[in-house]
């Protein structure tokens, strides 16, 4: 990767496709570790250690955190190559295509995951939504309307993946665009 690393301000038809794929599979390949442990941590028997939705939180926290750097790092480094200036749009490119790089990193593993891993997702995920609201003092029947509500969003790997698929573009849309307004740098009018 010793082209990326090098800038190119002679040639500003540089795809952002190699960063894309640089930054996402690294991002999405530090959220499958980030799963695994998660995996390791809470195990499928539905026991979960007390205080467990503090480790989700956290996990949760640091996936997201770690996308939006992951984000900004590959635009920055596109900026770089491409000499130093990166107008919004190329900016917001190389973010977004990162984005769509992570999310499909993120279906290939959830494909595993709930296949191999935790082949009965609702039951779990059923099982951590209670674990959530249980600390905070909800009523059974609180939990159990609550539950009955949320269920149609975990009916089969299909469903969970469009959900990826559609919140993690919405998601990555909004951040792409954020990164692009503040990753831009014009060359100065000389």
């Amino acid at each position: 990767m010793s082209t990326l690393d090098q800038p190119l301000s002679e040639n500003k038809s540089l795809s952002p496709w190699p960063f894309a794929l640089r930054y996402g599979l690294i991002i999405g390949l530090i959220g499958i570790v980030l799963g695994l442990i998660l995996y390791l941590m809470m195990g499928t028997g539905g026991d979960f250690p007390d205080n467990a939705w503090i480790y989700f939180s956290l996990i949760g926290l640091l996936s997201f955190v770690i996308g939006i750097v992951g984000l900004v790092l590959s635009a920055k480094a596109y900026r770089k190559a491409l000499g130093g200036f990166i107008s919004f749009n190329k900016a917001f490119q190389a973010a977004f295509f990162t984005g769509l790089v992570v999310i499909g990193v993120s279906l290939v593993w959830q494909i595993f995951n709930e296949t191999v891993l935790v082949p009965d997702m609702e039951a779990y995920s059923e099982q951590m939504a209670r674990m959530f609201m249980e600390p905070f003092g909800m009523p059974p029947e609180q939990i159990d309307e609550a539950l009955d509500a949320q269920r149609p969003m975990y009916k089969g790997l299909g469903r969970s993946m469009l959900n990826t698929v559609f919140g993690g573009g919405i998601f990555y849309t909004i951040v792409a665009l954020i990164v692009g307004a503040t990753v831009k740098k014009t060359q100065p009018d000389v």
